[in-house]
């Protein structure tokens, strides 16, 4: 049972709940249209209540990730299909930014692109306890 389901981008509705009272976010087929993925993370880690869980999946990457033009490792990456890839490692470090902490990530089918299998990861990240 539901409390409320709402239709709007996810970054500014997350903003817009009180800090704390969301138990669970699911972003599953969502980060493939979003480039700067900064603003979904720091809008759960705002909204999310502690040990509430952000669920989300990412596509992995149809080419190799390279270095950008500072040295850096590149985290995103716009596939033939349009969609955006995001590297683990830059999934990790935004969620770490926001506060949130990766408990788990598994590799496999996401969705299909017609006949074609597109493979991804889902990530459960959990907004940690005070201490």
């Amino acid at each position: 049972v539901y409390a409320s389901v709402s239709h709007m981008e996810g970054a500014a509705f997350l903003a817009q709940q009180p800090a704390g009272s969301v138990d669970l976010v699911v972003a599953v087929d969502v980060l493939p249209y979003v480039w700067d993925v900064s603003h979904v993370l720091r809008g759960a880690g705002h909204a999310l209540r502690e040990q509430g869980l952000l669920v989300l999946t990412t596509e992995e990457p149809t080419r190799e990730l390279t270095e950008t033009a500072d040295g850096q490792a590149q985290e995103v990456q716009l596939n033939q299909f349009a969609r955006v890839c995001h590297s683990e490692e830059g999934v990790r470090r935004l969620a770490a930014a926001a506060g949130l902490e990766v408990k788990e990530v598994q590799l496999g089918r996401i969705r299909m692109q017609g006949s074609r299998q597109v493979l991804g990861k889902a990530f459960v990240l959990q907004k940690p306890k005070a201490v």
